[in-house]
């Protein structure tokens, strides 16, 4: 549980330097700088290892949806949300897990869609603005956060099932090829989106890039794996969110964000909670809590 803890304070300050610190700077080429210093990170344990060239492929792949398309879609939310609403509309990637899992199993359960349907009206609360018009410049920020944590939660139950039936099983080496493949993923979309004649990185912007990549990414991806194997299913579903409430508490005191309206915010997150944890509670109820 400390790691995963650990894992989530490394993470909550991300959302407000991404927004505040980074502003201007292409989302993708964001994302590729932090793939490719995570990959750098971990590449000396991979070559070191002897890997197996299969399980890497496969990691690859894993790592390409996990955290290249992940990080993509994430850092692109920014340019129509405040870091506060990107952390909290991050909230849905336990839902998404196990929604994934039971479509995967072939065991879909009704209260998922009302766990949908509350998290959508919860999430309305918050980014409402009084009329559509005002409204709907959101909504792409929120769909972007949503594709993002569908990426992260398919690649999180896809490296469960690959790595089970794994004999090489180095964390440190394994790392790499997800990385490698998050990055090769990110190079193309960077290249294409960003102006290279206008790219224009500041001494702290760049200090910024460094730390996304090697704290957040690296050593937080790492450390959360690590305590994920090491908790039950109901531990790794409430920390999964423990960096939420973290990184808006950042968002409020170290850059100055503020919501709207503070009840509408509440009474918005609350519903979203209750949407996320509705599944598992009835599971719980009728015994059929399991491991996503």
């Amino acid at each position: 549980m400390l790691l995963l803890l650990a894992a989530s304070l490394l993470w909550a300050p991300s959302f407000g330097i991404i927004k505040h610190n980074l502003a201007g700077v292409d989302a993708n080429l964001i994302s590729f700088v932090r793939m490719a210093l995570s990959f750098a990170a971990f590449a000396p344990w991979f070559w070191r290892r002897a890997p197996d060239l299969r399980l890497s492929v496969r990691l690859g792949l894993i790592g390409l949806v996990q955290y290249g398309l992940m990080y993509m879609s994430y850092t692109a939310s920014f340019r129509y949300l405040p870091a506060y609403l990107v952390a909290i509309s991050t909230i849905f990637t336990p839902l998404y897990v196990t929604l994934f899992n039971d479509i995967w199993s072939r065991r879909l359960h009704p209260s998922f869609w009302l766990s949908a349907a509350l998290a959508v009206a919860g999430t309305g609360m918050i980014v409402w603005r009084g009329s559509w018009e005002e409204t709907r410049g959101s909504v792409p920020g929120v769909l972007l956060v949503q594709a993002s944590n569908a990426c992260f939660a398919v690649g999180q139950l896809a490296y469960r099932r690959v790595m089970a039936g794994a004999a090489w099983k180095d964390e440190l080496a394994h790392f790499a090829p997800m990385y490698l493949g998050g990055a090769l993923v990110c190079l193309p979309a960077a290249a294409f989106s960003t102006d290279w004649f206008d790219v224009s990185l500041s001494a702290p912007k760049t200090l910024a890039l460094v730390y996304l990549g090697l704290v957040p990414s690296a050593a937080g991806f790492f450390l959360w794996n690590l305590g994920a194997g090491r908790v039950n299913a109901g531990g790794l579903a409430a920390m999964n969110n423990a960096k939420i409430p973290l990184a808006v508490a950042v968002a409020f005191a170290f850059f100055g964000e503020r919501p709207q309206s503070l009840a509408r915010l509440a009474i918005g997150a609350a519903v979203i909670a209750a949407a996320v944890g509705l599944p598992h509670i009835l599971r719980l109820r009728n015994g059929r809590l399991h491991d996503a």
